[in-house]
């Protein structure tokens, strides 16, 4: 089972109307923040590596490499799982 798999929300129906109004504003939230922070990163990432003085730079940016392979997975997660909640509570209001 892929990360990705093991972070989506899979009971979005058994939920109620508050659950999924969290689900979709907090996680929502939460993937433009990394993304906003990934840009930051890159950034950051670029400067120090063109500083002749930062000799941790190669090892540093193959941490942080690594760790945003992860962090795709968990954007996709959180994405999936804002508009899997926004499109639960489109079918509950239609139904009402």
């Amino acid at each position: 089972m892929s990360l990705l798999d093991q972070l989506t929300i899979d009971n979005l129906s058994s939920l109620d109307d508050k659950a999924l109004m969290a689900i979709s504003s907090v996680q929502g939230e939460a993937a433009n923040a990394l993304l906003d922070g990934i840009s930051a990163i890159g950034n950051l990432a670029y400067w120090a590596a063109h500083n002749p003085d930062y000799t941790e730079a190669k090892n540093d940016l193959q941490k942080l490499g690594y760790s945003l392979t992860f962090t795709a997975e968990i954007l996709k997660a959180l994405n999936l799982n804002s508009a899997c909640a926004d499109s639960a509570l489109m079918v509950r209001a239609v139904h009402e």
